[in-house]
């Protein structure tokens, strides 16, 4: 059966999504983040995909053609 491009990265779009769910739930041991005068606990997955998206946000800035 032939797969159009669409389908196929919905697909895959699908499948990335159930990876990353099972990524979060399997890591949702609290962490103590100490920064200057701050101190606070949080997932360890919410702090894991929050430094991704920081560092996709950065690299994407950075790129921009000027």
């Amino acid at each position: 059966m032939y797969l159009s491009k669409r389908k196929a990265r919905v697909i895959l779009g699908l499948a990335l999504l159930l990876i990353a769910l099972l990524f979060n739930l399997q890591n949702m041991t609290p962490v103590r983040i100490r920064f200057l005068l701050f101190h606070f606990t949080v997932p360890r997955a919410l702090l894991m995909t929050l430094s991704l998206m920081v560092g996709f946000i950065i690299g994407m800035v950075t790129s921009l053609k000027k």
